[in-house]
């Protein structure tokens, strides 16, 4: 609820003066993310057992762009790119170790991703910092190599950060 007055399903819109619902959603609000890119408005909406990326067409008009397996817990842009981490395996079927990458095409994984070999992992945080991508979460694994719940990726290999903690 909004100003006591709309539902608004999670998201509304301040002009300056007045809240208006923006959303045309049939869900309970969950955990949802906003970024802007490629001069539109993407949101995540997430359930435990699923999430996707909308984008606005205008007004209440969403559309679906891509659907994962399980949660969505940050997003990012980097190098023109967004880039979206999460507790998934799969975005729209393909294979994405708990991040995955949209370039206004199409959707990629990050190498062979991030994992976890000790306990159920995921990536909560990402960030632009001396030109790479960082994120960070619970992991122990990036591209192969262990690291320590924070890693870098340089659009082609992924690196560890300092020993994380």
């Amino acid at each position: 609820m909004v100003d006591n007055s709309i539902g608004c399903d999670g998201i509304a819109s301040w002009n300056g003066n007045n809240w208006s619902t923006n959303t045309s959603f049939n869900s309970n609000p969950s955990t949802k993310l906003l970024i802007f890119f490629q001069n539109m408005l993407f949101i995540s909406s997430s359930t435990q057992n699923n999430a996707g990326i909308f984008y606005n067409t205008g007004g209440n008009n969403w559309q679906n762009l891509v659907n994962f397996n399980s949660s969505i817990r940050c997003l990012c842009l980097y190098h023109n790119k967004l880039y979206v981490g999460g507790d998934f395996t799969q975005v729209n079927g393909m294979p994405a170790s708990f991040i995955a990458c949209y370039d206004g095409t199409s959707w990629s994984a990050l190498g062979s991703g991030i994992w976890c070999t000790q306990f159920p992992g995921h990536v909560t945080a990402m960030c632009v910092w001396n030109d790479k991508l960082i994120v960070g979460g619970s992991f122990d694994q990036a591209g192969g190599q262990s690291v320590h719940s924070v890693a870098a990726w340089n659009d082609t290999t992924w690196s560890d950060v300092g020993g994380g903690g």
